[in-house]
């Protein structure tokens, strides 16, 4: 489950319309990385920081042309356990991606955005994301 809470759609919104990669396996909710206008799931390590590519919060699939939708804009989300790696996470805390899912960020890695709201109970999060470069 994932729910964008605040920020589209909007005037100000921004969303890419894309097509997968070969190979790619993209699903609903999934944070991609975008390059040559093709998506695939995104994975940032400190090393690459310089050059990551820039990323989107998947929303849609249309299975007869084959796109997808990206959000590429500053949004709150809210995901469940499904749509991030498993681990102790606090408010505050910053997000990165690894495997397509939100992960807790090392130094020197991209920071998607920060953890509003965590409740290790339900494994409901609320993400402040905010940054598609």
């Amino acid at each position: 489950m994932y729910n964008v809470r605040k920020g589209w759609p909007s005037n100000a919104a921004i969303d890419e319309v894309l097509k997968a990669d070969t190979g790619a396996v993209i699903s609903d909710g999934m944070i991609v990385i975008v390059t040559d206008g093709k998506i695939k799931p995104a994975s940032f390590t400190a090393a690459a920081q310089a050059t990551d590519p820039m990323c989107a919060f998947v929303i849609g699939h249309e299975k007869v042309r084959g796109t997808y939708t990206g959000l590429m804009h500053q949004i709150v989300i809210e995901v469940d356990n499904a749509h991030y790696a498993a681990d102790t996470y606090a408010a505050n805390d910053a997000l990165t991606a690894k495997d397509g899912k939100f992960a807790k960020a090392s130094a020197g890695e991209k920071v998607l955005g920060r953890i509003l709201q965590y409740d290790a109970t339900s494994g409901l999060m609320r993400v402040m994301w905010h940054e598609a470069r």
